[in-house]
């Protein structure tokens, strides 16, 4: 039987076997295209179906009930406050989230917010205790988004893009109550909070083009902002005075 037989049927020069090497060759390239097509659009089609479903979640009754009375809560906390500076409460924690560290008034809002969280949470008032389910529907929502991130089926400027500073705005106003939930339940909240420091960080650098921010900025600064200083206080990454080779 010759070098280049198949089977003893018949023979093939070294230039065909060569042409047959390639023909499958491209074919198998050609399959492997189709299939990587095929993923991709069933990927984009399973992404725009989980963004629909986030969509719908955000606008329920629940959930706009919760960001209702949340509101309610923190302006009047807010107004209560006789040495603030800035005009309303969102721009008080956005300015903290920029300038990365925290404000006399801002401690003090998340303090007020907390003492009336605190007795919405042990109240023997029907009334106070849905209002607390209530706002807690809201802290749900934001720890699947964080979950859903962190298992990298949505991708964090996604996240960012589609609801902005209310993730980390509403939970720095409850970052007080929050965490006393997480002293007697550590995982409590844990990707929303793991959300909300990114999320943060990527409003400080807003600004950058688009490029840097999800090239360089995302995968690095965040995991070093966020992965490596998460448990130091202050809860935010102040990157002009923090060292990070420490």
């Amino acid at each position: 039987m010759n070098e280049g037989s198949i089977f003893g049927l018949f023979s093939l020069t070294s230039l065909e076997v060569q042409f047959i090497a390639v023909i499958v060759g491209g074919l198998v390239v050609f399959l492997i295209f189709l299939a990587w097509r095929q993923l991709r659009s069933t990927t984009k089609a399973t992404h725009s179906q989980l963004l629909l479903q986030l969509d719908a979640r955000w606008d329920t009754k629940v959930v706009a009930g919760a960001r209702r009375e949340l509101r309610n809560i923190a302006v009047s906390a807010f107004d209560a406050l006789s040495n603030h500076e800035a005009n309303d409460l969102h721009k008080l924690i956005v300015g903290e989230i920029r300038r990365g560290e925290y404000s006399e008034a801002g401690q003090q809002l998340r303090r007020k917010i907390s003492e009336q969280l605190d007795t919405y949470s042990t109240s023997t008032l029907e009334r106070e205790h849905k209002r607390y389910i209530t706002i807690m529907s809201l802290w749900s929502f934001f720890e699947t988004l964080g979950g859903l991130v962190y298992r990298r089926y949505l991708p964090i400027e996604d996240a960012y893009h589609l609801y902005g500073s209310s993730i980390f705005v509403t939970y720095e106003l409850c970052s007080v109550h929050i965490e006393k939930l997480q002293e007697v339940t550590p995982h409590c909240y844990q990707h929303y909070r793991t959300l909300s420091k990114k999320c943060s960080i990527l409003e400080r650098f807003d600004a950058w083009p688009a490029p840097l921010r999800k090239w360089l900025f995302v995968p690095f600064l965040t995991w070093l902002g966020v992965e490596i200083k998460l448990q130091r206080k202050p809860v935010f990454v102040n990157f002009h005075k923090t060292k990070f080779y420490k």
